[in-house]
């Protein structure tokens, strides 16, 4: 039956649909905290923008996305004093 063995066909093996490429990895720690802290800077400069127009909605949804990203850093262990300028 075909359907049993996909990996026997073209000579392919399994190995080589399982292994992983370079590059192919999931991002450590310190890749995350990088990339979130400029998410984080990011959605704080939008934040003072949309205070300062008095866009209200548009504040509010920005807000969450900041409580997202401060609780990720947090689980990460980014110390935020020095980063996070709104302190909601």
């Amino acid at each position: 039956r075909k359907f049993l063995k996909p990996y026997r066909t073209r000579g392919s093996s399994f190995r080589e649909h399982t292994e992983r490429k370079t590059g192919d990895c999931m991002p450590n720690n310190a890749e995350i905290a990088k990339d979130t802290i400029e998410q984080f800077k990011k959605i704080q400069d939008y934040m003072v923008l949309a205070k300062e127009e008095h866009a209200v909605k548009t504040y509010d949804k920005l807000k969450r996305e900041y409580l997202s990203l401060k609780a990720l850093l947090n689980v990460i262990g980014v110390n935020l004093i020095d980063i996070d300028l709104i302190k909601e």
